[in-house]
């Protein structure tokens, strides 16, 4: 996708503001604005955005330990976190973070959100989930107040509610989360992507006048916006296309029909490009407003997927995390593959855990590169990345690894090791992500405390 150009907001005089939630309506669209000088220019600063990166299989023990200073202060993540070292000012990082009702594959994903408890015989998490509490107070606002999406399941597993469940609307109610592209974009804009046509394109009219109305820092805020948005619908059309033929040549040799009616999946099989894609979608839908935050699951709470994306690593991502067995012949392996030794098998489950550290760095990136208000995406919003487990091979439930990254308008200082003696409720965290936001929660889960961010 190609990268905005950053810049420094525009100090020219201010023009007569326009309405704060400003579309660009077409005949088959409706494109809401990023954050411009001209909306409201006197009124509060651009909105708190949320966002939440869960992973399965947790991480190796010791994997998740940065070198801080006596005063917290992070001086340098680990091998395995290196990826978001170029972010590290702008984390922090909890120690002995649990989850007080839930833990592991089922329970630990189910509850992630919640802070509830999972009994695995009813269809309830005790939701709502932080995200779908900060969408229902904001869904005036915002086309999708509060986003869902996962990459396509793979194995075993792939059906199953609860490890595929961290958004609820309600308790008993799962969140529906999106898994092609395709469908996330047309959630967010209306129009689907198409090869060789836009849905800006019956859009030009109006961005000329609004244009007409802004600053020259805005009309290069909305340039770069809009480019943005055509370049996501061009990769999801050529994927698509690529789809397309792959099925109808399939068809074409077993001698089938095949129905062109009926769209095919905008999932690429190369999973990087796959999972980047959503990364781009998120930071796209939180940059425009058409969503207040945003649920993320890079996988399955019980991910079997075969790693063979990550260079010199095999088997399933499950598999792997109990690096302790190195047989082949334990319930959680394939029965086929099997490693030399615990230290090879434990640097392929690192080599895995940091190939998606590696992902959510890039969507750091790309967030910083955003420009808005006095600063970026990445200084408004509070990005939470963790997994419900903590060392993989035991199915730990202490020191789950957490960290939070962003500014929260000014609420999150970052470069920091949340030291803890004792163990710290995740629903600490998610009613400081609530308070962030602006949704004047008293308390969450069993929690009435926020965990201190600032």
């Amino acid at each position: 996708m190609t990268q905005p150009t950053p810049f420094e907001p525009s100090r020219s005089p201010m023009r007569r503001p326009l309405p704060r939630r400003t579309f660009l309506r077409g005949a088959c669209a409706a494109v809401v604005a990023p954050y411009l000088e001209a909306l409201a220019p006197r009124g509060p600063a651009a909105p708190v955005r949320a966002a939440w990166l869960y992973f399965p299989n947790g991480v190796a023990e010791g994997s998740w330990e940065p070198r801080a200073g006596r005063n917290g202060q992070l001086r340098e993540l680990n091998k395995t976190m290196a990826p978001l070292e170029r972010h590290r000012e702008r984390l922090v990082i909890p120690e002995r973070i649990f989850t007080p009702r839930g833990n592991g594959h089922g329970a630990g994903t189910a509850t992630w959100l919640t802070g509830g408890g999972w009994d695995h015989r009813t269809l309830d998490a005790d939701g709502p989930s932080v995200d779908q509490l900060i969408g229902q107070r904001f869904a005036a606002e915002h086309v999708v107040p509060a986003l869902s999406i996962s990459t396509k399941g793979e194995g075993f597993f792939a059906a199953d509610v609860s490890r595929n469940t961290i958004s609820w609307s309600a308790p008993g109610r799962p969140v529906f989360r999106e898994t092609d592209p395709r469908a996330v974009f047309e959630q967010l804009f209306g129009g689907g992507p198409e090869a060789d046509t836009s849905l800006l394109d019956d859009l030009k009219d109006q961005v000329r006048a609004l244009e007409k109305r802004v600053s020259t820092a805005d009309r290069r805020m909305l340039s770069a916006y809009l480019d943005a948005i055509r370049s996501i619908e061009r990769r999801i059309a050529f994927v698509q296309d690529e789809a397309t033929a792959r099925r109808l040549e399939a068809a074409a040799e077993l001698g089938l029909p095949f129905d062109l009616d009926r769209p095919i999946e905008a999932v690429p099989e190369d999973h990087g490009a796959y999972l980047g894609l959503l990364l781009d979608l998120v930071a796209l839908a939180l940059w425009s407003g058409a969503s207040r935050c945003a649920s993320v699951m890079l996988d399955h709470g019980q991910s079997n997927r075969y790693c063979t994306f990550v260079p010199e690593v095999k088997g399933t991502w499950h598999a792997l995390s109990h690096w302790r067995d190195t047989s082949g012949k334990t319930e959680d392996d394939d029965g086929v593959t099997s490693w030399s030794s615990r230290r090879s098998k434990r640097e392929m489950y690192d080599r895995v855990v940091t190939w998606h550290h590696e992902r959510v760095a890039l969507l750091l990136d790309r967030m910083a590169a955003l420009p808005e208000a006095d600063g970026s995406l990445l200084d408004h919003s509070m990005v939470v990345y963790g997994s419900s487990i903590s060392d993989g091979h035991e199915h730990g439930e202490r020191d789950l690894p957490t960290l939070i990254a962003g500014g929260a308008g000014g609420a999150l200082r970052g470069g920091r090791l949340l030291a803890r003696r004792g163990a710290t409720s995740l629903d600490r965290l998610h009613l400081a992500t609530l308070r962030a936001v602006g949704v004047p929660a008293e308390r969450f889960g069993a929690a009435d405390e926020p965990l201190a961010l600032g």
